[in-house]
């Protein structure tokens, strides 16, 4: 009984105190185990910390989310997406190859959020994309695999989304294992392909403009090719 009214007590106070949208726990968590866009996930196991922000995440009901600004539930998230892709791949180590090794990994409704549970391909394409004309957001979205953008060290927040959001496009493309240029070809992710009509409600010139505006370049007079999309874990190497 002490435990019920503990749990209860320690919900409630989350739900009443202010949000913390510098997502501080969530900070240190990915400054402990995140190096150079890879993640270190093994030595995650146990950790006390993936309860706790869990926790801070699930303290948000839907009320209290449409409360927040515009850039608050993007920064909102993109954060919560990636936290519980990390959070899924330390539950089912080990893994051979990566997250398709786990039985349907994004429709799986586990992730406790706005009062009930819901699943990633949610997360994703029921609430960012369909909701948010935001097609940098792919830039964003880790889905635990070396071809997905790198993990960005530092939480995404409300006060400086634009210019995270603008640096994580800069990255991926710039980034010559994901995105390359070769005589007159360039070579993109397929994340291009796969969201192509993302880029062309927000771009006149679609993905292409988008690209070309990034890497300076008249994508008209180039190429495209699509790369291979390599879903192996994106773990440390030690």
């Amino acid at each position: 009984m002490y435990r019920i009214i503990t749990l209860i007590t320690i919900s409630v106070s989350l739900n009443l105190s202010a949000f913390d949208h510098s997502y501080a726990t969530y900070g240190q968590l990915l400054d402990k185990y995140v190096k150079d866009g890879n993640v270190d996930y093994e030595s995650m196991i146990g950790s006390p910390d993936l309860q706790s922000i869990s926790a801070l995440f699930a303290s948000v009901d839907s009320n209290r989310f449409n409360r927040f600004s515009l850039d608050e539930r993007i920064a909102f998230l993109v954060n919560a997406y990636n936290f519980h892709t990390i959070e899924l791949i330390v539950q089912h180590l080990p893994l051979k190859n990566g997250i398709r090794d786990i039985p349907k990994p994004w429709d799986t409704a586990f992730i406790p959020l706005f009062g009930g549970k819901i699943s990633l391909n949610h997360i994703e394409h029921d609430l960012l994309r369909k909701k948010y004309n935001e097609p940098r957001i792919h830039f964003a979205l880790v889905c635990a695999s070396k071809s997905c953008p790198e993990l960005y060290g530092k939480p995404f927040t409300p006060f400086n989304l634009d210019r995270q959001l603008d640096n994580a496009g800069k990255r991926f493309l710039h980034d010559s294992s994901r995105n390359r240029i070769k005589g007159k070809t360039v070579y993109l992710s397929r994340i291009f392909k796969w969201y192509a009509a993302d880029f062309n409600s927000r771009y006149k010139g679609g993905f292409r403009e988008y690209v070309g505006s990034v890497l300076g370049i008249p994508i008209v007079t180039y190429k495209i090719t699509f790369l291979p999309y390599d879903w192996s874990l994106n773990r440390v190497q030690k």
